[in-house]
């Protein structure tokens, strides 16, 4: 699954989104390019899950 995530620019971003998911699914693995302020996630969760999840962690979210 791939998520743009536009207001995700700095690590203090990444380790937030990263917590985020990883409190829903401790198995999922997480890579963030803050150049292109994408998070690819492999879960077993759905993507709007996954969404959720950023969402949570305050960012905006837009599955691509």
């Amino acid at each position: 699954m791939r998520f743009s995530v536009p207001d995700m620019i700095c690590g203090h971003c990444t380790a937030a989104i990263e917590a985020a998911i990883m409190a829903r699914d401790p198995s999922a693995r997480i890579l963030c390019d803050l150049n292109a302020q994408i998070v690819q996630v492999e879960s077993v969760l759905d993507p709007s899950a996954v969404a959720a999840a950023i969402v949570a962690a305050g960012y905006g979210v837009t599955t691509i």
